[in-house]
């Protein structure tokens, strides 16, 4: 199939973590194609963006419970369902690793039992990390040093869900296909901690943006909306052979610094002389080695459409009107 030609228009679907960054992106672009979409939030959520227009109805229950993702899957008639809800934390341990195995692994089997036993879902895309393939290499290497093999919970709970979701697809012929990507940024990420949102703020303050790490090591850098597409474009050709249960990986290709990309902040709010503060207290820091990007390119069609210096534009001018204004 043409993922071109597929249309969204009065298709069902259903979307969890829909209240997220990159979530909220594809509920936009989802009902924006006329798609008629449920969007799963967590019970008392006050962090949903709705579309000013579509056709989303808001569904609340915790992926954590089977018979209220079940109940909200069968309501909604849904042949499309997106699979986002996560517990995003990959630092520090002050965050229960309980909470995220139970929304990152429990959640997953607890979507995909609710699709297999659904009648009438067709596709299924499940939202994954790199960090997923990180830790796939390290666990699949035993002879690898054990210093160099750091299990964290939100990897490992990463990986497992890939695994689960593979089991359905394998055992059960459930259309599941999987995304995994580098740094998604973009307007509309309010996670401080990550570093285009804080560095934007504090430039937005008249503060020096502050890099945890000492700036150097670059990464591939993913914008928001060239992301939707992927998942869009996922979800389009699930069903095709030698996409169903696959991995895909989206990234752009290019590496960008931490001290590169607030260099170019800097620019955008028109202090371009005005330095970070570099606390280089970060010691696990990943190295993102140059990724080939033509497996979804040829396979899918896909590539990112965004270059970093527009997608800074875009993502500086958000946020001066979200804090600004």
């Amino acid at each position: 199939m043409d993922a071109d030609k597929f249309s969204w228009k009065d298709r069902k679907v259903f979307l969890t973590g829909a209240s997220g960054f990159v979530g909220s992106g594809l509920l936009a672009r989802l009902a924006h194609e006329g798609a008629v979409v449920t969007a799963l939030v967590t019970p008392g959520s006050r962090s949903l963006r709705l579309p000013a227009s579509g056709n989303v109805r808001v569904a609340e229950a915790f992926v954590e419970d089977a018979e209220a993702v079940g109940k909200s899957l069968r309501e909604a008639g849904a042949d499309t369902v997106f699979h986002l809800a996560a517990i995003n934390t990959n630092v520090g341990t002050n965050v229960s690793p309980l909470n995220i195995f139970e929304t990152n692994i429990r959640g997953t089997w607890n979507v995909l039992e609710a699709c297999r036993v659904t009648r009438g879902v067709e596709r299924v895309v499940l939202a994954s990390s790199r960090e997923a393939e990180t830790e796939a290499l390290a666990w699949g290497n035993p002879d690898q040093p054990r210093s160099n093999r750091k299990f964290r919970p939100y990897q490992v709970s990463k990986i497992s869900a890939e695994l689960v979701a593979h089991a359905y697809c394998d055992t059960f012929d459930l259309p599941v296909v999987i995304s995994r990507s580098d740094n998604i940024y973009g307007g509309g990420d309010l996670n401080w901690n990550r570093l285009i949102p804080s560095a934007c703020r504090a430039l937005l303050e008249g503060k020096a943006p502050v890099l945890r790490s000492d700036g150097s090591l670059a990464r591939d850098y993913v914008y928001v909306a060239d992301m939707v597409e992927a998942y869009l474009t996922l979800a389009a050709l699930a069903r095709d052979p030698g996409i169903t249960g696959e991995v895909f990986h989206f990234a752009t290709g290019t590496g960008t610094t931490a001290l590169e990309i607030v260099s170019q902040l800097c620019e955008l709010a028109g202090n371009p002389d005005l330095k970070p503060v570099v606390l280089n207290e970060s010691r696990e820091e990943r190295i993102n080695e140059p990724r080939d990007i033509s497996r979804p390119l040829n396979l899918l069609g896909w590539s990112s459409g965004t270059q970093m210096q527009d997608g800074l534009q875009k993502t500086f001018d958000w946020y001066r009107e979200f804090l600004l204004n």
